[in-house]
């Protein structure tokens, strides 16, 4: 599968590297694709992002909350591919989330991109379990929600590759407890001094 993303901060690169490795390509979508920063980044490095994503198969939103706005904009509101959102939309203030008057962050991308097949997923824990999920007691939890089922499979297959025990939420309404989720995650390992060396897990019986 050929895999374009936008953004190469630290959830961007664990992303494309692991998926890299699982044998898909990968397509970098850069401000600067020439900063010696991006040298080790596995796969083809594009300025444009309209040119990487017309060629790629699914696209993966994974820039910080305030910079979505802008990659939107470059993305065009006549996209419509798969679009994956991995963001959270934490408030300036990190004290909670911000989803600018929308029922979630994911709602607000898609009124910004009305025409994409969005996508909420690997929002949910941090950079370092989507770089390496394995855990001893078992594999760490993902949930993957919208409203598009054929679009959610495919993402499926993709957080399975990075090792996750995957559940499709059916509905993009239920963004908003993914990304609440998501800040329960971040306030437990950054606030109440649990580190980013844990996952929440789904037993069953």
């Amino acid at each position: 599968m050929r895999i374009a993303i936008i953004g190469a901060g630290r959830v961007g690169r664990a992303l494309g590297n692991v998926w890299h490795k699982a044998g898909h390509e990968i397509v970098w979508n850069l401000r600067d694709p020439d900063d010696p920063k991006h040298q080790d980044l596995p796969g083809e490095k594009l300025k444009t992002v309209g040119r990487g994503l017309t060629k790629s198969d699914l696209t993966v939103l994974a820039v910080p909350w305030e910079a979505v706005e802008d990659a939107c904009r470059e993305v065009g509101e006549d996209f419509g591919g798969v679009l994956v959102d991995c963001t959270n939309p934490i408030n300036a203030e990190f004290t909670g989330l911000d989803t600018k008057g929308a029922h979630s962050g994911a709602h607000y991308i898609k009124t910004l991109l009305p025409r994409a097949r969005v996508v909420k997923a690997f929002n949910q824990t941090g950079a370092g379990n989507m770089a390496d999920a394995y855990y001893e007691a078992g594999r760490p939890v993902s949930f993957v929600a919208s409203n598009d089922e054929a679009a959610s499979s495919v993402v499926r297959q993709l957080s399975e590759d990075l090792g996750f025990d995957t559940i499709v939420v059916r509905g993009l309404e239920h963004a908003r407890e993914l990304e609440e989720m998501a800040w329960l995650w971040i306030s437990l390992a950054m606030k109440q001094g649990h580190g980013p060396d844990f996952a929440f897990a789904l037993l069953r019986r």
